[in-house]
């Protein structure tokens, strides 16, 4: 179970991390997580002198806050940081090697952003723990071998005689076809079409009038005729025909 510890002086704030950490687990079903929030920094103080804390969410515009902040690392150093911060807070007070934040909730939050950024810290945190972590597809190239977490895939391509892997930050390609691949990928990846697999997840609308699929990050894959059926009984969302 990952445990993360969550701070704000602003309930509005403490709402909206609660809401989109419900929706970003969904697309980490084998990463259980439980967040605990509040707008008083003693009690959440407390709560980081627990062990296994696995990540802190901090409002570090409040006085005190980074002082705390110290504190709990120092009480579970392997946790990850993330302040909430904006522009009236300067990043010398919380960038700093007591500290190291990973990654950073930016006032004024925007709903993709919180998403992202939850999205960021499931995925790191669950990398560090095989037992509950999401498993990584091994991409091997001449100079190296690298592990992608399935969840954060959206989609493999058949290209130029070569297999393309889409994350949202980065391309990777290797040798291999689509039929070798298949059978060895998660049950959220299905085939959609002769050069595209897709991660389900991801997938925000099933346009088959326009023979499309819509994913996350206004990207489009095609959908062909022979696999349509079956696709669309595999993803939740669906444009009809017209």
């Amino acid at each position: 179970m990952i445990q993360v510890i969550l701070f704000s002086s602003r309930q509005e704030e403490l709402s909206e991390i609660r809401r989109q950490m419900g929706v970003v687990s969904f697309r980490f079903p084998r990463v259980e997580s439980e967040l605990q929030g509040t707008a008083d920094l003693s009690q959440w103080q407390e709560w980081g002198r627990q062990n296994g804390v696995d990540a802190l969410i901090c409002d570090v515009g409040v006085d005190g806050a980074v002082n705390a902040l110290e504190a709990v690392k120092q009480w579970n150093p392997q946790a990850l940081v993330f302040p909430i911060a904006g522009i009236e807070v300067p990043p010398t007070q919380y960038v700093k090697p007591e500290i190291l934040p990973y990654a950073l909730f930016w006032r004024p939050l925007q709903e993709g952003d919180v998403q992202e950024t939850l999205r960021q810290l499931l995925s790191a945190i669950g990398r560090e723990r095989p037992g509950q972590a999401e498993a990584s597809f091994r991409v091997k190239s001449r100079q190296k071998v690298q592990y992608v977490p399935y969840d954060d895939i959206l989609y493999f391509e058949s290209w130029n005689k070569k297999l393309r892997l889409r994350t949202r930050h980065t391309e990777l390609s290797f040798p291999g076809t689509l039929g070798q691949l298949e059978g060895d990928l998660p049950e959220q990846f299905l085939r959609c079409h002769r050069s595209y697999i897709v991660n389900r997840d991801y997938v925000t609308a099933v346009d088959q009038k326009e023979h499309l699929i819509e994913l996350e990050g206004a990207l489009c894959v095609p959908l062909s005729r022979g696999y349509r059926e079956n696709f669309v009984e595999g993803s939740n969302e669906t444009k009809p025909e017209e």
